[in-house]
């Protein structure tokens, strides 16, 4: 019973640390974008709109 609240302890740590480096490679990318213009139904890289931003951020670290 303890190997088993031990071990699935362990797995959620792992998927946290997975979580939190995804959301770090987000920040990074997003950041990095400051300064780009905005425009109306824009996905990137050369310019955004608001959903268009996100869409790319999420998708340049592989979550959608």
């Amino acid at each position: 019973m303890l190997a088993e609240r031990m071990s699935a302890a362990a797995i959620r740590t792992s998927r946290a640390a997975g979580l939190t480096s995804r959301r770090r490679s987000v920040q990074v990318y997003a950041l990095a974008q400051r300064g780009k213009p905005y425009r109306y139904g824009a996905t990137g890289p050369r310019a955004f709109d608001c959903s268009g931003f996100v869409l790319a951020s999420f998708r340049r670290v592989g979550l959608l």
